[in-house]
This record gives structure tokens, C-alpha cells and sequence, in this order.
């Protein structure tokens, strides 16, 4: 009797970014997987799935390891994650740049106005 593990999903976090990615394999393989982020190349070793005494039904399925994996990975439920990783940037969005300028603006804008007033009142009361 042959018993079929089907492919897994685990949660990989990059060694180099940080950031998180999924990888689809079997339980018990090392697989050599690319960061979608950075693009650094890993080798992942998943757990190896125990599995259980069903007497009743005749088959075993696998089931999660009693053990924690290892914090790099983890399985994940096909639910709990999105159908392809969305890189996000570790820079500063757009518009948080923008309004950084246009205060920086109107700061010096204000600046510019109040020595300008500064001068003509002071000149006129002279």
C-alpha cells in the first residue's frame, strides 16, 4: 500500500529582506528556493509529517508535526495566505514624499512672507 503526501505550503522568511514568501513542496524535501523580493537564493528543508494510526478507514493521511518548525517556515492552510506574494517597498511611498515637500514649501513660503512684512512695516514707521 502506497501511501500519497500531497505538496505542502510553507511560510519562508528571507534571510537577507526579511520579508515573507510562500513556498508549494513536499514534506521532508530540501528544496533550493529564490526570494521574490531580493531575489537571494535559499535552501529550505521542510519537516517530515508524522502520520496517524487510523485503523477504521484503512489509510493514513499526514498531519502536522508535534514539534514547532523551525521559525524560517512554517505550514500555512491554503485560506491564510494570498494566491501570490505582493513585494512591498522599503521605501517611502510617493505621498508621504510629497507632503514632506509641500510643507518644506510652505514652511519656507511663510518664512519669506513674514521678512517681507517684517521690512515693509519696519520701513514705514521709520
Amino acid at each position: 500500500m502506497s501511501i500519497k503526501i500531497e505538496a505542502m505550503q510553507y511560510q519562508v522568511t528571507c534571510k537577507q529582506c526579511h520579508q515573507l514568501y510562500v513556498v508549494d513542496t513536499n514534506p521532508g524535501t530540501t528544496i533550493r528556493s529564490r526570494c521574490p523580493y531580493c531575489g537571494t537564493v535559499a535552501t529550505i528543508a521542510t519537516p517530515i509529517l508524522g502520520q496517524q494510526d487510523t485503523k477504521s478507514s484503512g489509510s493514513a493521511s499526514p498531519q502536522r508535526p508535534k514539534t514547532k518548525p523551525a521559525p524560517s517556515y512554517s505550514p500555512l492552510s491554503s485560506s491564510s495566505h494570498p494566491s501570490s506574494p505582493t513585494p512591498s517597498s522599503p521605501h517611502t511611498s510617493s505621498l508621504t514624499r510629497r507632503v514632506v515637500v509641500l510643507f518644506c514649501v510652505v514652511a519656507i513660503f511663510l518664512l519669506v512672507l513674514a521678512t517681507l512684512l517684517y521690512c515693509a512695516f519696519k520701513g514705514m514707521s521709520a
